[in-house]
């Protein structure tokens, strides 16, 4: 004997809601929507962006910091392609938030609240990061005493005390 079975809505999780296609009665074809479209576009340049700037170039330019200043043939060469590395996966860091708050924006009944809230944070700590960056460079008196206000959560990876990385 078959179970009883009652017709109930489709699930509304994202993969669901986000499956599309045509269905042609008279033809008995099905088409499928074929190209992307402008959304999942930007879902994968948003994808892309971030994967540059938080796998590939940070990673990187930490460990040009770390590894290659301990030689002194790469004594100046080493400290700009950190900076560079750094700015560089920043300035392409925030434009994959912006994307992605841009898209979350945009979507209607589907939410990522977690990877929204890692990619907020994320980018807060890396705001925090460079504006640190900035008052190290000014130097003014004042600055000593702003940066020992940090959490020591900020304050790891360098035995300089007064250069902080937010990890």
């Amino acid at each position: 004997m078959l179970p009883r079975v009652t017709p109930s809505i489709h699930e509304t999780a994202a993969p669901n809601l986000n499956s599309k296609g045509t269905l042609d009665l008279n033809g008995g074809k099905i088409v499928s929507s074929g190209g992307l479209d402008s959304r999942t576009k930007r879902k994968n340049i948003h994808g892309v962006l971030n994967a540059v700037s938080w796998g590939l170039l940070f990673p990187f330019g930490i460990v040009v910091a770390r590894y290659l200043r301990t030689f002194p043939s790469a004594d100046p060469a080493w400290f700009y392609l950190h900076v560079f590395c750094q700015v560089s996966a920043y300035a392409i860091g925030v434009a994959g938030w912006a994307t992605g708050i841009k898209l979350g924006s945009e979507s209607k009944g589907i939410q990522y609240s977690l990877h929204r809230n890692i990619g907020i944070a994320l980018f807060s700590l890396a705001t925090v990061q460079i504006f640190c960056v900035v008052l190290e460079a000014e130097k003014g008196p004042q600055v000593p005493a702003l940066l020992e206000h940090l959490p020591s959560w900020c304050r790891i990876c360098h035995p300089h005390p007064r250069h902080f990385e937010c990890v």
